[in-house]
């Protein structure tokens, strides 16, 4: 299954990290380039720079 996770983090994180384990594609939507980057690094390229609130960022 295909999942967007708004958020990378505490929550984010660890959810994004118990799909994967399960075998799901997630990405995950961070608006912090600190976070999003940590995130990639950790997990591969699972991470998009983008405010998940805004339409613009969705679409």
């Amino acid at each position: 299954m295909y999942i967007i996770v708004i958020g990378g983090g505490r929550i984010g994180y660890y959810l994004t990290r118990a799909l994967l384990d399960e075998g799901h594609e997630v990405l995950v939507v961070e608006k912090s380039a600190t976070i999003c980057e940590r995130i990639a690094d950790e997990m591969g390229s699972v991470c998009f720079r983008g405010d998940g609130c805004e339409a613009s960022t969705l679409a």
